[in-house]
């Protein structure tokens, strides 16, 4: 029987239903893309940052006797400010074409795809035929969207897992195909589409996500403040995370493996006290998420 990476487990949730046409041409599509990569410094060495960007459209343009859609990419939450022109594009019949800064023209999608087609994908080491390995189908919108499973490429300490979503597009974001990466297996590295937006309205939701904009970043802290008190680190058993005053109210708090998996540990909530049971969790080096109203921080965990 066929092995399914997690991620390809999971129940892709339907948030709200738009009133228009999930396409990949729609010019009204949002996608919220999140990258997690190592990004220390001196006093941080084990920081692991996500960041996330949007991509929409923005206007459209006639190139011969065809109408584009110009394609743009923004660090703003908004899609207002900060937008760098991507390319253009236009779809006809499930294929989704890709004309690049450069002018250059891709096949950026092709949804009539079957099971054992292939399809090319040019790393910066080489070329690839991915082969589609299955294709099922998921609910968005009260109606059916073909999924696409594609082959997993051999290229170890690397991985790919590449998913298309009909009309959406590849689960490591929308112009992922045309500029292809693999992900290291030994440090956090990932790139994942955390939402699907039709109108400012989530159509489509990566359940590993709160949220779709994601920003866990290092800031200079006021060091006029209080300083946030973990303690004991390392522990075996009991970690108490002591928030002052100042900071804003607890969200959630998460536990990640140096792979980026989320592991399951019970934790208590008091005042300006968390308590979390680690005592079943494997002894190594864990990174705990804290979530708060505006903002979010890593920190290293050493269970003993």
């Amino acid at each position: 029987m066929k092995k399914l990476f997690p991620f390809l487990l999971l129940t892709w949730s339907i948030i709200t239903h738009g009133q228009n046409q999930i396409s990949f041409d729609n010019s009204n599509a949002i996608w919220a893309v999140a990258k997690t990569y190592p990004n220390g410094n001196p006093q941080n060495p084990n920081f692991v940052e996500t960041a996330t960007r949007l991509f929409g459209y923005k206007g459209d343009t006639l190139i011969g006797s065809n109408q584009w859609l110009k394609m743009y990419k923004s660090l703003d939450s908004n899609f207002i400010s900060n937008l760098s022109y991507q390319g253009n594009i236009r779809e006809t019949n499930g294929v989704v074409v890709y004309m690049d800064t450069t002018n250059s023209v891709h096949n950026l999608y092709n949804f009539n795809l079957q099971v054992g087609d292939s399809v090319l994908y040019s790393f910066n080491f080489g070329d690839y035929y991915l082969k589609v390995e299955t294709i099922d189908s998921i609910v968005i919108n009260s109606a059916y969207y073909k999924r696409f499973h594609f082959q997993e490429p051999w290229i170890p300490p690397f991985y790919l897992k590449e998913v298309w979503i009909e009309e959406i597009g590849s689960i490591h974001g929308p112009l992922f195909p045309a500029n292809p990466k693999v992900f290291e297996t030994e440090i956090p590295d990932s790139t994942y589409l955390t939402c699907f937006k039709l109108n400012n309205s989530i159509v489509w939701n990566n359940p590993y996500y709160a949220q779709c904009f994601v920003n866990i970043i290092l800031k200079t802290e006021n060091l006029t403040k209080p300083e946030l008190k973990i303690f004991p680190n390392p522990t075996d058993n009991l970690l108490f995370i002591d928030f002052p005053d100042y900071q804003e109210a607890i969200n959630d708090i998460l536990l990640f493996d140096l792979q980026g998996r989320k592991i399951q540990c019970p934790f208590k909530k008091y005042m300006n006290l968390v308590e979390i049971n680690v005592s079943s969790i494997n002894k190594g080096v864990y990174l705990l998420q804290i979530n708060r109203t505006v903002s979010s921080e890593r920190i290293k965990l050493i269970k003993q």
